[in-house]
C-alpha cells in the first residue's frame, strides 16, 4: 500500500471519511476537481489500498448492541491462534489486535447486555487467561465526527 500522493488526495480521504456515500459529482466540487478527475483518484486510492472499502457505520446500541467491552488475552503463540480463530467465529467482536505488553491479544466486543458480555468472556477464558473493561462512553471513534 502506498501513501496518498498529494493534498488532493489527502482531502479525498478526509471528504470519503466524513461522509463515504458522496457522489464523485459533490467529492469533485469539495475538494476541486472535475467529476471524472475525482472518480479516477478514487480508484487509484482504492487500487493502491489506501480507501479499504466502503461501509454503513452502525449505531450499535440501535442493532441492539449497547455494551462495548474490551477483552485482553495473555497467551502463548498456540494459544493465540485459537483465539483470534475463535475470535473471527464471534460475530460480537469488532476488532482484534496483536499487541505488546502484558497481554497478546486485544479485542473489542459489542454485546447486547451484561449475561451476553459474560458469555462471551467465559468462551475466551476457555483459551486463556482474560481481562474485561466495559466502556461506560465513548466520546468519539474513529469514522465519526472528532475521531
Amino acid at each position: 500500500m502506498k501513501s496518498f500522493c498529494d493534498e488532493k488526495d489527502a482531502s479525498i480521504l478526509a471528504a470519503l471519511e466524513r461522509d463515504g456515500r458522496l457522489s464523485y459529482r459533490a467529492l469533485g466540487r469539495a475538494v476541486g476537481l472535475s467529476t471524472p478527475a475525482a472518480a479516477e483518484r478514487v480508484r487509484r486510492l482504492t487500487a493502491s489500498g489506501a480507501i479499504r472499502g466502503f461501509g454503513a457505520r452502525i449505531d450499535r446500541a440501535a442493532a441492539g448492541r449497547p455494551v462495548t467491552a474490551y477483552l485482553s488475552l495473555t497467551c502463548p503463540a498456540e494459544r493465540g491462534r485459537a483465539a483470534i480463530a475463535a475470535a473471527e467465529q464471534a460475530p460480537e467482536i469488532l476488532e482484534c489486535h496483536r499487541i505488546a505488553g502484558a497481554e497478546s491479544l486485544l479485542l473489542k466486543a459489542a454485546v447486547a447486555d451484561l449475561a451476553a458480555l459474560d458469555r462471551l468472556v467465559e468462551r475466551f477464558r476457555l483459551i486463556a487467561p482474560t481481562r474485561v473493561t466495559v466502556v461506560l462512553s465513548t466520546q468519539f471513534e474513529e469514522g465519526e465526527d472528532g475521531g
